[in-house]
Formats: structure tokens, sequence, C-alpha cells
């Protein structure tokens, strides 16, 4: 797969979750994008020009849960 990838939250550059760390102000909030160029799922189902974006918020860090999201 080749693919533009887009992630922005709340948090100090570098995003601490990304490194199993507490989210910079104990929150986190997303927003993220994907952009397929081209790609399949299996042999069968081609994904080129595929787009995808998600918003969502945690009560602490993502890899802790509780949160929600949206595709």
């Amino acid at each position: 797969m080749h693919a533009y990838y887009l992630d922005a939250c709340n948090c100090d550059r570098g995003c601490p979750c990304q490194f199993n760390a507490k989210p910079t102000h104990g929150y986190c909030d997303v927003v993220s994008g994907i952009h397929i160029i081209d790609g399949s799922y299996g042999n069968d189902i081609k994904l080129d020009g595929f787009n995808m974006a998600l918003i969502g918020s945690w009560p602490g860090a993502v890899h802790e849960g509780r949160g929600k999201a949206g595709y």
C-alpha cells in the first residue's frame, strides 16, 4: 500500500501516546486522515483513491482506552 497519512492531536509535538506515555494535557483529542494512492484488501478489493478521516477523544492516553472515535 502507498498512502498519505496525516495525524494531529492536542499534545506537544511528538505525541507522547505514541510512546506509551501520558498525554501532555491529561487527555487526547485527535484528528487523522489517510489517502490511499494504491493498495488493496486481499487480492480482489482495490482501494486506490480511497479517503478516510477519523476524529476521536480519549479521557487519558489512547492506549488506556475508554475513548470515543468516529470514521
